[in-house]
């Protein structure tokens, strides 16, 4: 981010904008983002040290169910909970890590399901914009969104079930 900040300072002068140098760094810092990114780590680092991440995985490579269905679902569940792509990211993808290191597929399933379960939840800042914003109906919003998810969801476990 201090490079792009860097770069951009010269840019900003040769087109004559009035620029203080003060606000662009400070600006840039977005401190919600930063913490966001330590809590995350310190979850993932939670997860290592008490062990808890090696028993998800061994529980699931010894469970009956594909690996990518059960991350789907799980991803799916928790980007509903959440509403926030920060959320289903942080929680599912240091599984996803250690199930399978380097995946991208797997990564590409868990991130799907995510964003799917994430744009179907009441929570999603979104929806409450157009609720709130706009006065819109929450059922007669939520049925079509409903059949798309649905759709959108069939593809993927048809894509998911023939790719494993």
């Amino acid at each position: 981010m201090a490079l792009v900040t860097f770069a951009m300072i010269p840019v900003l002068r040769m087109t004559s904008r009035v620029l203080n140098i003060k606000e662009v760094f400070t600006g840039a810092c977005d401190w919600k983002m930063l913490m966001n990114v330590l809590c995350i780590l310190y979850f993932i680092q939670i997860l290592t040290d008490t062990n808890v991440l090696h028993t998800i995985v061994e529980d699931f490579k010894s469970s009956p169910l594909p690996v990518p269905v059960i991350i789907a679902a799980i991803s799916f569940i928790i980007g509903i909970l959440t509403g926030l792509s920060q959320g289903h990211v942080a929680i599912v993808m240091p599984i996803v890590a250690a199930l399978s290191p380097g995946d991208l597929n797997l990564a590409g399933v868990a991130m799907a399901f995510g964003v799917a379960g994430q744009m179907l939840t009441p929570t999603h800042m979104c929806f409450i914009v157009t609720l709130d914003y706009f006065k819109a109906d929450f059922f007669k919003t939520l049925k079509p969104m409903f059949i798309l998810e649905v759709m959108l969801l069939t593809v993927f476990s048809i894509y998911t079930w023939f790719t494993w």
